[in-house]
């Protein structure tokens, strides 16, 4: 679909009239930035605020066996750790002023497994049992179910097709590392678009790249810089190519490559 104001507008308005298909829909588009495209300016940001949250759990309050919606709540839960676990490692002062310690990350850990038990339970669809959903597991260390291999190497990339887009900037020795999945064109591009209005129009290095990876593989790489206009990315001249194979289902890291669906924003 195009998304534009209008078709934001319809969507919303049918995810808060409580069409459960709008608001996963809705909320598939909100992961992929980081305050939802109502959000702060970035100098008011104060870090992710994951605005698809609430409208996965309305989903699931109506539909409590909805297997895309639980594997987005689960994928989400499983970055907000890594943020947090980030953030407690390196700033827990910072954490701290957040609310966030080991308490509150053991919680979401424990509702992303209980989660993924419920997953793997509802169904036997190819993603459900594959690498997508193991790299799941790993991330959230839990152990392999029987029958599964839990000491093999994830293959990297999984065999999954989707896009990346890498938004690096150092100060000093510290790298601010910013990176949106997706695996449709059209929300990828809205998802960047974004992301720029918040970072002046051209991220935060002024040289993000945009990768797109086919079976796990890296096929195209695009540098952004030569596509910025005066208020952001100039698309038309900017294709991106068309990716055969199973795309990433929303929600799942990217196996073996330390991705999350959606946006992540981490400082190392």
């Amino acid at each position: 679909m195009a998304i534009n104001d209008e078709t934001l507008a319809q969507l919303r308005a049918a995810a808060t009239a409580g069409d459960t298909r709008a608001a996963l829909g809705w909320a598939r588009l909100l992961c992929l930035t980081v305050a939802g495209p109502a959000g702060p300016a970035a100098d008011e940001a104060e870090g992710q605020t994951w605005p698809e949250e609430p409208w996965l759990r309305a989903v699931l309050r109506t539909r409590p066996r909805d297997v895309p919606a639980m594997t987005l709540l689960a994928g989400r839960l499983a970055q907000q750790i890594d943020y947090w676990q980030n953030m407690t490692e390196l700033n827990p002062s910072d954490a701290e002023e957040f609310g966030e310690d080991e308490t509150t990350i053991g919680r979401r850990r424990a509702e992303a497994a209980d989660l993924l038990t419920r997953i793997r339970a509802a169904g036997t669809e190819r993603h459900l049992t594959g690498p997508g959903l193991s790299e799941l597991a790993a991330v959230l260390e839990l152990p392999a179910p029987p029958g599964e291999t839990a000491s093999a190497p994830p293959q990297d990339g999984g065999g999954y097709s989707f896009y990346v887009l890498e938004d690096d900037a150092w100060s000093g020795s510290v790298v601010h590392r910013t990176t949106i999945v997706a695996t449709r064109p059209d929300e990828l591009r809205w998802a960047c678009d974004q992301w720029f209005r918040l970072t002046d129009g051209c991220g935060l290095s002024g040289s993000a790249t945009l990768t797109g990876h086919a079976y796990g593989e890296p096929v195209s790489v695009i540098e952004l810089a030569g596509h910025f206009g005066d208020t952001g990315m100039v698309w038309d001249d900017c294709a991106l190519p068309a990716l055969p194979g199973e795309p990433l289902p929303p929600g799942l890291p990217v196996p073996g490559q330390d991705l999350f669906y959606g946006f992540a924003a981490r400082v190392e």
